[in-house]
Formats: structure tokens, C-alpha cells, sequence
């Protein structure tokens, strides 16, 4: 029973003490392209916390997607970050920081401050709905910004000044000499105190901010008939309407899967580079997504199906970890792959070890895509099939047509599928050749490879979600 209690106080605050963890998170600076913690968990408690209100009111839904996008840009930094730190020497990283920089707080600031905007909007608007005091203020003059504009105006002050303090240390970079002005002074070598004080100005915008914004949310989370009203809105009305649940965890699970996909490029760099190097972008990561999905929308698929599916994707990411653990063994043992056509023990290792985990991997890979398309199937079959309540159409064929364009797109992901794990087996076959140019550069037929399949899956994925959506839309 006490259980139960602690569990009913913990529904009513709708996700919102998530929502002041993720502040914290996004309070501490940055310098330059490192972050003292990764902003991506601010995103991902954004997401968990505004899950509830969400489905209340749609500026704070729009918010959410926003955060949703931000994850992904969080993803993206992170490899820009590896990449930035294991590539060109060190004139061509200052530059390249400099860059990387710019665009990412460019795209965060793009993002982030209509996300804030609609969040702040849509609670206002809830507020004014159901009468709350801690929305407004206390002792709210109506010729006056309430709490809420107060600390929306105060967050997208933040997000600016915060990303202010990260670029423009790094413009130092634009100071440094070269052929055409040799004697031009250079500042960069005073970079990091730029950016040490670039730190400072973000930790002190960022603890009046910090301060603001816990105290406005834990005034919301204490106005008690506001909140109330809230979750009787939700209990009654959102809860019931299960096809809003389909349509919502089916859709962020295909997201899911759409991100995972693009972890299924393989790119390789290092020195010297090509199949010499190390592919930087984790197959391993394509699998944990796709479990992640598989979770999602676990209510709306078969348990046997769920276990079977989550259980090869499990094996596909176990492998996947192998084989890039071979790859990486055989170039510590060896210096380069065209050792395999002069050295007898590269050759050895390369039939002995290389081959047969390439083509383990490859099964491994056709196999996790084949449960994946056997899920999506099963979604197409249940929850596509649109159709009018007064349409003349008969709604049996009008369904059986949509399954019948979904499934050709399935069709065309399972052969691009099976395209990559070809791309991946001949990249290690080709590494026997005499030629240097081919034996270090079969990876560009992996990378085609797996580029089509991505292509093609993000496709058949968007169109699966358009007709999920379609349907629960007329019905």
C-alpha cells in the first residue's frame, strides 16, 4: 500500500522533477568541444520528464520533439568530437575546432530556443486553463511579465550567452600568421584563457539560472490543485485513448531505429588510414538502438516476438564487438593489411580469423535486419491499413493496398540488407590483393554498401510511421 502511495505522488508530478534534473545537467560549461557533462543527458531527461505533459498540450509535445532532435545533434558531437581529435595536424584541428564549434552552437541555439519558447508557452497555457498560482507568480501585476515569461526570457538568455562563451574564444584561431601576413600576432596561444574565462562567464550566468529555474519548477510541483488537475486531465482523458499511445511509442521506436541504422556505416580512419585504420562508428551501437526500440513499443507487439527480436539483436551487437576487436588485433600483430599477401602468418590470420568473423558478422547482421523486418511486418499488418468512416472504399482493400506498398519497401530494406553484409564480407576478401590501392580501400565498398542500406531502411521506416499515424488519425 505504502507502495502504491509513494507511486500515485510520483505519477503526479508528471515527469517534472526529470525535467529539473536535466537542468542541472545543462548548467555546467563547456570548453570548447569538451563538455564537464555531456548536454546529450540533458536532452534525454527532457525527453523522459515531458513524455506525460506531452500528450496534455501540444506546444510542450513540439517542445519534446525538439529535445528529441537534440539527442541526435548530442550523437553527432560526440563522434565530431573523435573525429576532430584523431584527424589533421594541429593547424588544421585549430581550425577545425573553431568550426565545429560555430556550427554546433549555431544548431543548439537554432533548436533549443524554440524548444524553450513552446515549452514555457505550453505550460503558460496550461496554467491559465486550470488556474495556477505558481505559473504566474504569487503576486502577478498584469503589467508585468509573469514567472513563467520571466524564466523563459531568462533561459533563452542563458542558452545564447552559454554558447556565446564557447565560440568565441575559439575565433582566436582566425589570428594566427600565415604565408600572407607571417608577422600577424597570434592569439591562439592564449586559447585556453579565452576559454577558461569564456567558462566563468557561462558558470556565472549559469548558477542565476540554475537557481531561477529549480525554484519556478519545484513551485510548480507544490501548487497542488494545479498538478491535480493536471493528472485528472491525463488519468481521464489520455490514458484511455490507447491508439494516442500506438501512434506516439510506435513512432519514437521506429526513431529509434532510424538513428540506429546510421551506426551501421562503417568509416575508417587512422594512420595511414583506410582498412589500416579503425571504423569510428560503432556497429554495436545499431544493435543497442534497435533493442531500445524493441522496448518501446513492447505493449504493442507479441512477447515471443519481443524476446526472439531482442535476443538476435543481442547477438548481432556481441558480434559486432568481435569483429571489431579482430580487425583491431590483426593490426597490432601486423602492420598493414598487405602484409596478407606477402606474410605467411598475416595470410594465416587472415584465413583463420578474419574471414570467418567477417562472415559471421555478416549473418549476424542479416539476421538481427530479418527479426526487424519481421517486426515490421507485423506493425504494417496491425496498425496500418487507413480508411474513412464514410469513405465508399471498401476498408479491406483500401488495407490490404497500403500493406501491399509497405511491404515492398520491407522487401527492398531486407535486400539492401543483405547488399551491405556482401559489402562487408568482399571488403575483408579484397584485402588479399597484391594491389595496395584495392587491399586498403575495399572499406569504400562497405561504405556504399551500408549506405544503401541505411537509405533505404530510413525510407521504408518513414513511410511505415506516416501510415501509422494516418491510420489512428481517421480512426
Amino acid at each position: 500500500m505504502e507502495r502504491s502511495e509513494k507511486k500515485i505522488r510520483s505519477d503526479k508530478r508528471l515527469g517534472l522533477t526529470f525535467v529539473s534534473i536535466a537542468f542541472i545537467f545543462y548548467f555546467f560549461p563547456g570548453f570548447a568541444l569538451f563538455e564537464l557533462v555531456p548536454n546529450i543527458f540533458t536532452y534525454i531527461f527532457l525527453t523522459i520528464g515531458l513524455n506525460k505533459l506531452s500528450y496534455i498540450n501540444d506546444s510542450i509535445y513540439g517542445a519534446r520533439k525538439q529535445f528529441q532532435r537534440m539527442i541526435i545533434v548530442g550523437i553527432g558531437k560526440m563522434v565530431a568530437i573523435f573525429l576532430t581529435i584523431t584527424t589533421g595536424n594541429a593547424e588544421e584541428q585549430m581550425s577545425m575546432i573553431m568550426l565545429l564549434v560555430f556550427v554546433l552552437s549555431l544548431v543548439e541555439c537554432l533548436l533549443l530556443v524554440p524548444a524553450y519558447t513552446k515549452l514555457f508557452e505550453g505550460i503558460l497555457y496550461v496554467g491559465m486553463r486550470h488556474e495556477s498560482v505558481a505559473v504566474f507568480g504569487a503576486e502577478h501585476d498584469r503589467m508585468k511579465k509573469n514567472a513563467t515569461d520571466k524564466i523563459k526570457s531568462h533561459t533563452l538568455r542563458f542558452v545564447i550567452i552559454k554558447n556565446l562563451a564557447l565560440f568565441l574564444p575559439e575565433t582566436a584561431a582566425m589570428s594566427t600568421s600565415d604565408a600572407i601576413n607571417p608577422h600577424k600576432p597570434e592569439m591562439y596561444m592564449f586559447v585556453d584563457l579565452f576559454r577558461g574565462f569564456g567558462m566563468i562567464i557561462s558558470l556565472i550566468f549559469g548558477i542565476i539560472w540554475l537557481v531561477s529555474i529549480l525554484k519556478y519548477f519545484s513551485r510548480l510541483r507544490k501548487d497542488t490543485p494545479f498538478m491535480d488537475a493536471l493528472w485528472s486531465k491525463y488519468e481521464t482523458e489520455i490514458i484511455p485513448n490507447e491508439k494516442l499511445f500506438i501512434e506516439r511509442k510506435t513512432g519514437a521506436a521506429l526513431l529509434f531505429l532510424g538513428i540506429g541504422s546510421l551506426f551501421a556505416l562503417d568509416f575508417y580512419i587512422g594512420d595511414p588510414g583506410g582498412n589500416n585504420g579503425t571504423n569510428i562508428i560503432p556497429d554495436v551501437v545499431f544493435a543497442v538502438c534497435a533493442i531500445c526500440g524493441l522496448l518501446v513499443m513492447r505493449k504493442y507487439i507479441p512477447k515471443k516476438m519481443l524476446a526472439i527480436s531482442s535476443g538476435v539483436c543481442a547477438i548481432y551487437g556481441g558480434v559486432s564487438i568481435l569483429s571489431s576487436a579482430t580487425h583491431i588485433t590483426y593490426l597490432q600483430d601486423h602492420s598493414s593489411v598487405g602484409q596478407i599477401s606477402r606474410d605467411p602468418d598475416a595470410f594465416a590470420s587472415w584465413v583463420g580469423k578474419l574471414i570467418p568473423v567477417a562472415v559471421i558478422d555478416a549473418v549476424a547482421f542479416v539476421g538481427m535486419c530479418a527479426v526487424i523486418f519481421w517486426v515490421l511486418k507485423y506493425l504494417i499488418e496491425n496498425h496500418t491499413g487507413s480508411y474513412s468512416l464514410h469513405a465508399t472504399i471498401d476498408p479491406k482493400a483500401k488495407a490490404a493496398e497500403t500493406h501491399k506498398m509497405l511491404k515492398k519497401y520491407l522487401i527492398a530494406f531486407i535486400s539492401g540488407a543483405a547488399f551491405a553484409a556482401l559489402g562487408g564480407i568482399a571488403r575483408v576478401i579484397l584485402m588479399r590483393l597484391m594491389d595496395r590501392t584495392i587491399n586498403e580501400s575495399s572499406w569504400l565498398i562497405e561504405l556504399l554498401a551500408t549506405g544503401v542500406f541505411v537509405a533505404v531502411f530510413i525510407t521504408a521506416l518513414l513511410r511505415i510511421n506516416e501510415q501509422i499515424k494516418e491510420k489512428y488519425l481517421y480512426e
